[in-house]
């Protein structure tokens, strides 16, 4: 992992190898797998960046203390946002999920995304 310095990291993203993949902690679905990479890290600014892929099925996730704005690389996704509408998501989509949302990931076709984590300031 990059730790913030004034040197642009650059991520070549459809290729970056993620490591192994493993079961996934919040999955639904029995064997759902994932594998994540972190490329960037500013602790004082709260920010951090990376890459996340997961196999087809269901998973629950929140975003508690956190803003998280991603960019869907690869795949086909339904995000099911607990008491509203769900929006249906592919490749080239840009996405923020607020600090306090939840809901649940339906993943149809393996889905390859950049995101940036941004933690609320206190």
């Amino acid at each position: 992992m990059e730790i913030a310095s004034p040197v642009p990291v650059l991520v070549r993203g459809a290729s970056v190898s993620l490591g192994p993949f493993a079961p996934w902690g919040p999955a639904l679905t029995d064997g759902m797998r994932a594998a994540e990479r972190q490329f960037y890290a500013d602790p004082a600014a709260g920010v951090q960046m990376g890459y996340w892929e997961g196999t087809p099925g269901e998973s629950r996730a929140s975003r508690d203390g956190y803003t998280e704005i991603f960019h869907v690389i690869s795949g086909e996704a339904t995000l099911h946002t607990d008491g509203a509408e769900s929006i249906r998501l592919e490749a080239g989509d840009t996405v923020s999920t607020p600090s306090g949302w939840s809901g649940r990931w339906e993943i149809h076709r393996p889905l390859r995304k950049m995101f940036v984590v941004v933690y609320d300031r206190g």
